[in-house]
């Protein structure tokens, strides 16, 4: 690194405890939007200082109980309209008999001094004091009536009203052999109510970078997601447009910039056009859930794809991704992925969670050339450990023979959370080992991380890598990145 880098590598890091240091020292207490944190966050839930995240299980538990709680207001509402429409008929039918002549016999007979004959008096009952009733007592079903339909407008969820604007953003400042520069993105997120069984989500990525052809710097803008969930049974959601790639843990649940805990990517899961090995994102149609099983936290989770799967730039060996939007073969390609969590969230062990996926499918224009990927995740937690690992392996038929690729990553953390110190607790180092192996070519990347957590969704984030392909020289870098959610 140059005497001009490492200068500036420096000042930042200085900026950054001074930074901590005067958050500390006023003893400023951000504020967080939990709600949408507890939404977003996909967090161990056996930690106490960070949100918990329930499991799919449980908020499917949530929600039928919710659900139950509504019907059983529907159904009083319906009763109570239907009494309301018997007290009007009521109503309506003693009115009618009150416009009647209607003779009742006197309860004294009178006698006629002139005739000395005995008549029998008319005597007309007194109506308004019972109508009066009556229609009071309809005024007050209505009033109550009005009051459910209020309450049930309030909480179930209507499309002119149920909208979540959320998202994440970044800084960062890179130092590389390559050069040095500061950078940012910003990720909205939209999310949208139809019904209650039905919801939009939708996510967009702005980001600062330079145009490979003409060499002048732009603002990017990305589809990340556009997608339509659809609760379609307890154990059964349906997604229809463009979602994450359901294959393995970081790209549905790792990669954004809060959650994951460095500032880079491992080496097999950079984004495609930075030399991952799999696209972020796909088009199709997804059926997921979770099934609860044993005591609580154990799950058994699943998802079933059909997309337009992978295209590459071309046929030769190790040729980078490219989208494939629209589908360039009319092939389908099928990802499925199966996990499970088998210890309890009670269990003295800790959480476990092991994941396996298998994508199948064609690449080419011609649809000949077959593509499969296979994987492996997991990850334990305890306290204030975390662990966790993936694995990959994909062989792409083409022209040239078999373009074989694998990579891996381990990672390692603990947070200082227990620590009864105010600075100390909020922070967290971080190692990694990643490699990556495609087209005769074995990198290798060390990253060593500290993070400090200002709230469990704003995290300033310091990082050193040292990469080499084998045989060749250490090349050395450092990362600088403050994440945030809202």
């Amino acid at each position: 690194m140059s005497k001009n880098k490492f200068i500036i590598f420096v000042s930042i890091v200085l900026f950054f405890v001074l930074t901590i240091k005067t958050t500390y020292g006023q003893n400023l207490t951000p504020i967080v939007n939990k709600k949408i944190v507890e939404k977003v966050a996909y967090s161990d839930p056996t930690t106490s200082d960070k949100p918990a995240k329930n499991s799919d299980a449980e908020t499917v538990e949530i929600l039928k109980k919710r659900v139950s709680e509504l019907e059983d207001q529907v159904n009083k509402l319906k009763y109570l309209d239907e009494k309301v429409k018997q007290m009007e008929k009521l109503l309506t039918e003693k009115t009618a008999l009150t416009a009647q002549p209607t003779e009742v016999k006197a309860s004294q007979p009178v006698e006629n001094a002139a005739n000395n004959t005995v008549v029998t008096t008319t005597i007309a009952p007194n109506k308004s004091s019972e109508r009066e009733e009556t229609r009071r007592e309809i005024d007050s079903l209505a009033e109550r009536t009005k009051n459910i339909e209020t309450a049930l407008q309030s909480e179930l969820p209507h499309g002119t009203h149920n909208f979540i604007f959320g998202g994440y953003g970044t800084g960062r400042y890179d130092a590389s052999p390559q050069g040095n520069s500061f950078l940012a993105s910003f990720n909205p997120i939209f999310l949208f109510g139809i019904r209650p069984n039905l919801l939009f989500e939708g996510e967009l990525e702005i980001k600062l970078s330079r145009d490979d052809v003409t060499g002048q710097s732009t603002v990017e803008t990305n589809l990340e997601t556009a997608q339509i969930d659809w609760i379609a049974h307890k154990y059964a959601t349906v997604i229809f447009g463009k979602y994450l790639t359901p294959f393995g843990d970081f790209v549905e649940h790792r990669h954004m910039p809060w959650i994951n805990k460095l500032v880079s990517n491992p080496l097999p899961l950079r984004e495609g056009d930075e030399g991952g090995l799999l696209n972020f994102s796909d088009v199709g149609l997804q059926v997921r859930s979770a099934i609860p099983f044993g005591d609580r936290g154990q799950v058994l989770d699943y998802s079933i794809a059909i997309s337009n799967g992978q295209s590459y730039e071309s046929d030769e060996i190790g040729a980078g991704t490219a989208d494939n939007f629209p589908d360039i073969n009319g092939n389908k390609t099928l990802i499925t992925r199966v996990g499970i969590r088998p210890f309890s969230y009670d269990s003295k062990i800790g959480q476990l969670r092991i994941g396996a996926s298998v994508l199948k499918g064609k690449w080419d224009k011609t649809g000949t050339h077959n593509l499969r990927a296979t994987g492996v995740d997991f990850e334990y937690q305890k306290k204030s450990l975390d662990f966790r690992g993936e694995y990959i392996n994909l062989q792409r038929e083409t022209p040239f023979g078999l373009d074989r690729r694998s990579g891996w990553y381990a990672e390692m953390s603990y947070a200082f959370k227990n620590i009864d110190k105010p600075f100390l607790k909020n922070l967290e180092p971080i190692y990694r080992f990643s490699a990556q192996e495609q087209a005769g070519v074995h990198e290798r990347q060390h990253s060593i991380g500290l993070d400090y957590w200002l709230t469990p969704s704003v995290v300033w984030k310091m990082e050193y890598t040292r990469e080499r392909l084998v045989a060749g020289p250490y090349t050395n870098g450092a990362h600088l990145q403050l994440a945030y959610a809202f």
